[in-house]
């Protein structure tokens, strides 16, 4: 079997997981090799707990398999070996992603999960989806639940505390196979697949200013918890300054993305300000923003034009201009990406993090043409 250098800095199941992984990679442990436990534990003088846990950074890798009641097999989906595996006992051997979500039933992460599951049932992948509800505890149990399972890599849509997550850097120490969507995680530098914010926020504030809107007010989620929402008053700050208009810090609010927050700085806004369109850069916030125009008798989009981000669920009456994220493209790129990822690992490769941003999709109302004089 060869020699295991003892390293007293190296747990033992890393030093392990690395001796396996020099031999498969080497030839040594040839695909459809069965790694008895009961002489591992004695080769290298280790409890079967330690073993397991070496095992299971070699599962997710898409290195080895377990089946049960037969044991743990060296492992390369295209290899022949594999595929006689495959037939034999009648299982998809590391051809698994986990998709784990905020919430599923979103239709930001539901269009993710769509492109996700073609793209991989293409390549012959399979998914399993976890919803998280943006709670850490549930958000840490699924990724190490994920990785315990032998998936092959994992897409993540993270949320704004996903920061505290010491999963991100384990995977990433531990070479396993995963993708970001819609929002970075500002402790790991991961590759991330979303919307280009800065773009899209500068389109949509574009669209009300060719609609001659020029007091427009910004209504986002707090910058410290989103690098989104950075992006986002980036783009429509350049909107304004292409324009020739002042940057008006009054009339740019920050707080939590729900319709609560849209309603009171929407009424704050419309009580001190003489503001002629708002822009909303999450979805939760236009209720609240169209709320408080109604109470103020402002008319959308007569006397008031709005531009929201995603789709919120409004009655076809309510004329406002929505900023589209594709949705499904995300889902597609991220699950390309992470095959290639899946393939290098494998490879023993290894390239520069990737950072992919694709454009939005506007949807403008009629009443949102360019106005025919603009002062």
């Amino acid at each position: 079997m060869g020699v295991m250098i003892k390293t007293k800095s190296m747990p033992a199941h890393v030093r392990i997981r690395e001796h396996l992984l020099g031999r498969i990679r080497s030839g040594s442990l040839k695909v459809g090799a069965c790694l008895t436990e009961e002489r591992l534990t004695r080769t290298y003088g280790v409890s079967r707990p330690t073993l397991k846990k070496a095992l299971t950074y070699l599962k997710a890798e898409g290195l080895v398999n377990q089946i049960p009641g037969r044991g743990t097999f060296v492992t390369s989906p295209d290899d022949p070996v594999l595929a006689g595996m495959k037939e034999k006992f009648g299982k998809q051997l590391n051809r698994g992603i986990g998709v784990l979500m905020p919430c599923v039933s979103s239709r930001l992460h539901s269009g993710v999960m769509r492109g996700v599951e073609d793209a991989a049932a293409e390549s012959g992948y399979y998914i399993t989806v976890g919803s998280y509800d943006a709670q850490p505890e549930r958000e840490r149990a699924y990724i190490e639940s994920f990785v315990g399972r032998g998936l092959s890599g994992l897409i993540i849509a993270p949320s704004f505390n996903s920061c505290s997550n010491p999963w991100y850097q384990t995977m990433k120490e531990r070479g396993i196979p995963f993708v970001l969507t819609d929002v970075p995680v500002r402790t790991v530098d991961a590759d991330l697949v979303q919307t280009d914010n800065r773009k899209a926020a500068y389109l949509g504030t574009k669209i009300l200013l060719d609609a001659g809107c020029r007091r427009i007010a910004f209504l986002c989620r707090t910058r410290t918890d989103s690098s989104n929402s950075q992006e986002r008053i980036g783009g429509y700050t350049d909107a304004l300054r292409e324009a020739g208009i002042p940057v008006d810090t009054n009339l740019i609010r920050e707080g939590e993305p729900v319709g609560d927050f849209g309603y009171q700085a929407s009424r704050e806004i419309l009580l001190r300000n003489d503001v002629d369109g708002f822009f909303s850069a999450n979805e939760p916030i236009v209720f609240g923003i169209l709320q408080a125009l109604r109470e103020q008798n402002r008319s959308v989009p007569d006397q008031i034009k709005v531009v929201a981000f995603d789709e919120p669920a409004l009655p076809p009456e309510m004329k406002i201009a929505l900023i589209k994220q594709p949705q499904y493209a995300i889902g597609r790129a991220a699950a390309r990406l992470l095959l290639d990822r899946i393939r290098e690992r494998r490879a023993g490769q290894a390239t520069p993090v990737r950072k992919i941003l694709l454009d939005p999709e506007l949807i403008q109302p009629e009443r949102y043409e360019l106005a025919s004089t603009v002062t």
